[in-house]
């Protein structure tokens, strides 16, 4: 009954070209539902508002993914299958639930009075539907079907937008339309993502599994304890825009904040791309790592231009046509900080090939040597950042942001020719 819910191709495989058409596609859709959601809400309130969304999102990501164990990683790597599904999803559980209670505390203690805390709060507990979902995502993803993910994320961003549009515009209050976003995942996460994935895994293995635990045993322990570092990794990445937007706001005022969000979030064409490619290709590159050097190397350096090329096209159409996309999209307002963009910009092309190059270090499986060169990016952020924010504001953060990536992927890029 299960493979029901599965397109007609079943529980078989598809071509990399296939999964990476799906992957680009699913991205595609979810990217513009999450720019669109920015886009309504700088329509619909004033920049104060973004950077309200802005500040709660610095303070609940980094927390999220610090303590979310990014076993998702992990799983879609586990070409020997050392650790059944199960063991995924308890430690996604046990993660998740203690990345929302901590993340509740320092909303708690750092914004008690402040309108942030109810937004940091109902966020907090939209990350942990999310971080629950990914276990189910990687398990399409390991069976090379990206269309199921794909389909996921449609629903999701579909959803996303639906409910938090709808919901802000009928009550005017950020923290009930954050509600929305926790109620859409947790849809999608039940009646797609939860019997999508269970009818992949019992078709490859032939015979019904356990599927969830939610107490520790022994091998969830020890998997807990492979996927520490890139917990580690994913909670220092999350530092790289955490760290300006809050020295924004302390330095420069809430609205600067939303300004340089939206800003950023310009760059979803040029990510979209990133992750579809990465997605499609990290199990291939993982193979290819454990027998076939060469070939390796060769699809990595492929990604890698493409990281380049999309870095280039987006640097020349921001300085082209910066002002009149910042004030067609947003407001006027917004226009004036055109030639913060192109940097921001910039900052964005040394983002993808940094993702190419952390993307090869995942999946020759060196996550340690990943914590070292999130660590190092992330103080690279932080030292340029308070160098360069107090003084020259959005272009300062960009600058921090363009220092940080060039430096993490120079960091992945001497690791992976170590590992090999």
């Amino acid at each position: 009954m299960l493979t029901k819910i599965l397109p007609r191709s079943g529980t078989r495989p598809l071509s990399l070209r296939v999964n990476f058409a799906w992957a680009f596609a699913g991205n595609a859709i979810s990217a513009f539902c999450r720019w669109v959601l920015l886009v309504m809400l700088a329509k619909m309130a004033d920049p104060g508002v973004v950077g309200l969304f802005a500040i709660a999102q610095a303070v609940t990501l980094p927390i999220s993914h610090f303590l979310g164990l990014q076993v998702a990683i992990v799983q879609v790597t586990d070409v020997n299958n050392e650790y059944e599904f199960r063991h995924y999803f308890g430690v996604k559980f046990l993660s998740a639930v203690l990345a929302l209670c901590v993340s509740i505390g320092v909303g708690f203690w750092k914004y008690a009075a402040h309108p942030a805390l109810p937004v940091i709060c109902m966020l907090s507990a939209g990350y942990g539907v999310f971080e629950v979902e990914k276990v189910f995502l990687a398990a399409m993803q390991k069976h090379e079907r990206m269309d199921c993910v794909a389909r996921s994320h449609v629903l999701q961003g579909l959803l996303t937008l639906a409910f938090f549009g709808g919901a802000f515009l009928i009550s005017r209050r950020l923290w009930i339309a954050v509600s929305g976003l926790f109620l859409a995942r947790l849809v999608v996460l039940w009646f797609n993502d939860r019997p999508c994935a269970k009818a992949l895994i019992q078709g490859a293995l032939h015979h019904p599994v356990r599927f969830t635990q939610f107490l520790p045993d022994r091998r969830v322990l020890h998997l807990m304890g492979t996927a520490f570092p890139l917990g580690l990794v994913a909670g220092f990445q999350t530092l790289y825009t955490s760290i300006p937007r809050l020295l924004l706001d302390t330095t420069h005022g809430q609205d600067l904040v939303g300004y340089f969000a939206a800003m950023a979030s310009l760059l979803v064409a040029g990510t979209m791309a990133v992750a579809a490619l990465t997605h499609s290709v990290m199990p291939r590159l993982a193979k290819y790592f454990a027998g076939n050097l060469r070939a390796y190397f060769i699809l990595l350096g492929k990604i890698i231009l493409v990281a380049v090329g999309l870095g280039v096209l987006a640097v020349i159409v921001a300085s082209l046509l910066g002002r009149w996309i910042l004030t067609l999209m947003f407001t006027p307002e917004y226009g004036a900080y055109h030639v913060e963009l192109v940097w921001v910009t910039v900052a964005g092309g040394a983002l993808f090939v940094f993702s190419f190059f952390n993307a090869g270090l995942n999946a020759a499986r060196r996550f340690r040597s990943q914590v070292i060169a999130a660590a190092a990016a992330a103080g690279i952020c932080y030292l340029t950042a308070r160098a360069w924010i107090p003084g020259h504001g959005i272009m300062g953060a960009a600058w921090s942001l363009l220092a940080c990536y060039l430096g993490g992927a120079l960091i992945c890029a001497l690791f992976i020719l170590k590992a090999a």
